[in-house]
């Protein structure tokens, strides 16, 4: 009997420990490359840096917070969702923020995510700071169009031999940026996710299966501080 009770121990401490992350995580600070689900797996979280000392704490239901002071040092971090038949259905977000920028020569705010077969890094930005996605090198445009209001122009880039969620390869970015852009201050706003992807796919920029989507804060040279909070989400009917 005890043989048993021990087997069962070391069985469940081991599966303990895999989902761990799956945890309610209110008020952790997360400072290493890291995946998981908070607020009873409402929310996904997502922080990965290549190197330097940013940091997010993961604040209750849709919000988080971040700081960082890098020079010349890639992250990207924020809450969102994980299961692709979840953002299959998401239709808009509505979204608050605050920053504090001290140093930008690089920042984006806004929806962030990845998908595979094909492997794509998507971004649908509100703000960004002096470094303007759209000048990216070798980049093709592919119009403009209006939605919520907001005019949005899309560039499609490439990068070559970079990180991503299947290691190092090559790989293509879409981009709506928003024209003109939010300030880094106080802001709020929708953003129809929808409109977006419906954009791209008649521009013949296909997406795959969604792997994760985040309202994400990025930044790889400056220092700052975000407060982030994901508002409401708008289903598909």
């Amino acid at each position: 009997m005890l043989k048993k009770l021990f087997i069962f121990l070391i069985i469940f401490k081991f599966f303990t420990v895999s989902i761990s992350y799956s945890y309610d995580s209110k008020g952790e600070k997360i400072e290493s490359n890291k995946t998981g689900f908070v607020n009873q797996g409402e929310h996904f979280y997502s922080f990965w840096k290549e190197c330097g000392d940013p940091h997010i704490i993961l604040n209750e239901k849709g919000k988080y917070s971040s700081n960082w002071d890098q020079s010349r040092c890639s992250w990207v971090a924020g809450k969102g969702w994980r299961a692709h038949f979840i953002i299959d259905k998401i239709e808009a977000i509505h979204y608050e923020a605050k920053f504090d920028i001290k140093r930008d020569n690089g920042i984006y705010f806004g929806v962030y995510g990845w998908t595979t077969l094909p492997l794509i890094e998507y971004y649908i930005l509100d703000s960004y700071g002096s470094n303007n996605p759209l000048n990216c090198q070798g980049g093709e445009l592919h119009g403009e169009y209006i939605s919520n209001g907001a005019t949005y122009k899309v560039v499609k880039c490439q990068r070559v031999n970079k990180p991503s969620i299947e290691g190092t390869k090559t790989f293509d970015q879409y981009f709506s940026v928003r024209v003109p852009k939010k300030e880094m201050k106080e802001i709020s706003g929708k953003i129809n996710i929808k409109d977006h992807f419906d954009y791209w796919r008649s521009k013949g920029l296909y997406l795959g299966q969604h792997y994760y989507m985040i309202l994400a804060t990025e930044s790889w040279d400056g220092s700052g501080t975000s407060e982030v909070e994901i508002k409401k989400v708008i289903f598909k009917k």
